[in-house]
C-alpha cells in the first residue's frame, strides 16, 4: 500500500476538566523512509495544543521516532480564578503554565558500533498523568514506542526521567567497549543547595569490559571493568570517578557430580572531587578506596525425564539444582566517600548462600510437529550473614541519600544472621499463559513482608490480559493495576484497565475501551476517570493514510 499526505480521521473529546476537544492529524509523506505528523489539538478550556511525530526508517536496526507536545495552559494560568479548584480538584501540584512533554528514541548502528538513544523531557509531572488521551496520552505513547523499539518509558509517577545516548562496540576476543552520557529531567520541585545535592548526571560513563583464558588449554579466566564516570551535579558535589575491577576465576575439579567455581579479584576506585561548596568536601581533592572480595560456589544439577501420556504432553523433565555460595568483601572503615551510586556504597560482606532451583520442562507432539517448553520453575534462596548478630533488632528499609534511578535500592537490614527467604515460582500452563509470584519471608517475627503477582494472557486472535500486584510493608508499597482486552463478535473489541493505590484507598486511572473494526476503518470510543477528571474520546482511524514503514512496529 502506497503512503500518502494527508489529514488523518480526527479524535473528539470532551472532559469535565477541559471541556470539548479535537485533535486533526496531518500527515506528511516526507520520502520512502521518513514522514511527518503534525498533532495540533484544541481544548476548549485550556486553549490550543501543538504537536508533532517525525519517524525514520533506515533498515530494521536503524530507525528513530522523535514526538512533542506543547500547550500554553491558559488553566494552570495564576491569574485565572478556576486555577486553586483545578489543581485541588486533580491533587496536582504544579505552578507553570508552559506545558510539554519532549520524547523520542533511535536505534543506529553504524558500522560496528550500536547506539541507542532515549529522550523523556517534561514540563512538569502533572502533565504525564493529566493528559492521557489522544496522541498525547503516556499509555499510548508507551504502547507505541515499545513495539517499535522494544523499551519504553520509566513509570508516568516517577520524578526523575532518563534521558540517554549509549554506545557499544563488541570484539571477538571477548572484550567491549559501553559507553552513555545520561541527563536527568528532574520534575520533583525540590529546592537543592550545595548540601542538599540535585540529582547526578553521568557525563560520561565509558566502560571496558574483558573476560579471557589465562592459557590457551584452558584453565582460571581473568575479567575486568574499567570504568570512568563524570558525575556533574548542577548543586552539590561531583567527581571524576575511575573504577578498575580485575577478577580471577577457575573451576576446581572436586568431583564429576559436583560444580564448583571460586574467584578472587581487587578493587580500586580513584575519586577526583569537586566540592562545589559542599561543607562536608571543601577541603577534598582526591579519594581512594582499595578492596579485595572472595567468592565461590559448589552445586550440583540433578535431571530426570518423565513418560506421561496428557493430551500432547508426551513427557516431561525436572532439573534441580542446589548450591551452596560464599562472598567476602572487607572495606576499609577510614574511607569516607562521595555517593553517587552503588558502587560508592558497597558495604562489608561475609555472607553464605543457600538455595535450590528447579525447572520443569514439557515436550510432545502438536499438529505434526515436536515441541518442548518451560512450563513451570520455582527458586529459593536464603542467606546467612556472618557479620550480622542481632536478631533481635527489627526489619528496616533504609535508602542512601543521593540515590537515582534505583541505583541505590533499599537495603533491608537489622533483621539478624538470617536474610529473608526468597521465593519465586512461575507457571505456565498454556504457551499463551504466563503466572509469576515473589514473596520474601523474614524469619525473625515480620514474616512474609514482600508480595509480587504477575500474570499475562495473550491469545492468538488479539485477546489480552495483565495483572501487575505490589506490596511491600517495608518500603509501604500495596498497589494493583490490570487490564483486559477482548474480542467481540461483529468486529467488535471491548477493553478495561485499572490502576490503584490500595493503601491510600485511591483509584490513579481507570479505563474503558470499545472498538469497532473494519478491514480499512476502525472506530474507537473510550471512557477515563482520573482524580479530577472523567473524559470521553472518540477516534476515528483510517488505513492507507499515514501508513507505517515496512518494519515491525512502524
Amino acid at each position: 500500500r502506497k503512503r500518502q499526505t494527508g489529514f488523518l480521521f480526527p479524535s473528539i473529546f470532551t472532559s469535565s476538566r477541559d471541556g470539548f476537544g479535537i485533535e486533526t492529524p496531518f500527515f506528511i509523506n516526507l520520502s520512502p523512509n521518513t514522514d511527518l505528523t503534525l498533532l495540533p489539538r484544541y481544548m476548549a478550556n485550556r486553549g490550543m495544543m501543538n504537536g508533532a511525530e517525525f519517524r525514520y526508517v533506515l533498515d530494521e536496526t536503524s530507525k528513530g521516532m522523535l514526538t512533542g507536545n506543547y500547550l500554553a495552559d491558559t488553566l494552570s494560568d495564576l491569574s485565572n480564578s478556576s486555577h486553586a479548584s483545578y489543581l485541588q480538584d486533580g491533587q496536582f501540584t504544579h505552578t507553570n503554565s508552559d506545558r510539554y512533554w519532549l520524547r523520542g528514541k533511535a536505534d543506529q548502528n553504524i558500522g560496528q558500533w550500536v547506539t541507542r538513544l532515549d529522550m523523556d523531557v517534561a514540563s512538569d509531572l502533572d502533565y504525564l498523568r493529566e493528559f492521557d488521551s489522544g496522541s498525547t496520552g503516556f499509555d499510548t505513547n508507551q504502547a507505541k514506542f515499545s513495539e517499535v523499539f522494544g523499551r519504553g518509558f520509566i513509570d508516568k509517577a516517577s520524578r526523575y526521567r532518563a534521558n540517554t545516548l549509549a554506545f557499544l562496540r563488541s570484539w571477538d576476543n571477548g572484550t567491549s567497549l559501553q559507553g552513555e552520557f545520561l541527563a536527568v529531567n528532574d520534575l520533583s520541585q525540590q529546592i537543592y543547595t550545595a548540601d542538599n545535592p540535585s540529582q547526578v548526571w553521568r557525563m560520561p560513563s565509558v566502560t571496558h569490559s574483558g573476560l579471557l583464558p589465562l592459557y590457551k588449554t584452558g584453565g582460571p579466566d581473568i575479567s575486568w571493568d574499567a570504568n570512568y564516570v563524570n558525575f556533574w551535579r548542577e548543586k552539590g558535589v561531583g567527581a571524576q570517578r575511575l573504577d578498575l575491577v580485575p577478577k580471577i576465576t577457575t573451576g576446581i575439579p572436586m568431583s564429576p557430580y559436583l560444580e564448583t567455581i571460586a574467584s578472587g579479584g581487587v578493587r580500586d576506585t580513584l575519586y577526583m572531587i569537586q566540592d562545589n561548596g559542599a561543607s562536608a568536601w571543601e577541603d577534598s581533592n582526591s579519594k581512594n578506596r582499595y578492596l579485595y572480595n572472595l567468592g565461590g560456589e559448589i552445586g550440583t544439577t540433578l535431571m530426570h525425564d518423565f513418560t506421561t501420556n496428557i493430551g500432547d504432553v508426551k513427557a516431561w523433565s525436572h532439573t534441580l539444582r542446589p548450591y551452596v555460595a560464599y562472598s567476602y568483601t572487607s572495606i576499609p572503615k577510614d574511607v569516607l566517600l562521595p555517593q553517587f551510586d552503588s558502587i560508592d556504597t558497597l558495604r562489608d560482606q561475609n555472607i553464605i548462600y543457600y538455595g535450590v532451583n528447579n525447572f520443569f520442562d514439557i515436550s510432545g507432539e502438536r499438529k505434526g510437529r515436536e515441541y518442548e517448553r518451560t512450563y513451570a520453575f520455582l527458586k529459593v534462596k536464603q542467606g546467612y550473614d556472618l557479620l550480622n548478630k542481632d536478631s533481635n533488632a527489627p526489619l528496616t528499609s533504609t535508602e542512601t541519600p543521593g540515590s537515582f534511578f534505583g541505583n541505590l535500592p533499599p537495603m533491608i537490614s537489622g533483621s539478624g544472621p538470617l536474610t529473608p527467604v526468597e521465593i519465586k515460582t512461575g507457571f505456565y500452563p498454556l504457551e499463551l499463559i504466563r503466572l509469576m509470584y515473589t514473596t520474601d519471608v523474614d524469619m525473625y517475627g515480620k514474616g512474609a513482608y514482600l508480595h509480587a503477582i504477575e500474570a499475562d494472557y495473550a491469545s492468538g486472535r488479539g485477546d489480552l490480559f495483565a495483572l501487575d500486584y505490589r506490596y511491600n510493608s517495608i518500603t509501604n508499597v500495596n498497589s494493583v493495576s490490570g487490564s483486559v482486552w477482548h474480542l467481540l463478535p461483529y468486529n467488535f473489541a471491548a477493553g478495561y484497565s485499572l490502576q490503584r493505590a490500595i493503601a491510600t484507598s485511591e483509584t490513579i486511572e481507570e479505563k474503558i475501551r470499545l472498538r469497532y473494526n473494519q478491514p480499512c476503518w476502525s472506530l474507537e470510543l473510550a471512557a477515563n476517570s482520573t482524580p479530577g477528571a472523567q473524559s470521553l474520546t472518540l477516534t476515528f482511524s483510517l488505513a492507507n493514510i499515514g501508513n507505517g514503514f515496512n518494519v515491525p512496529g512502524f
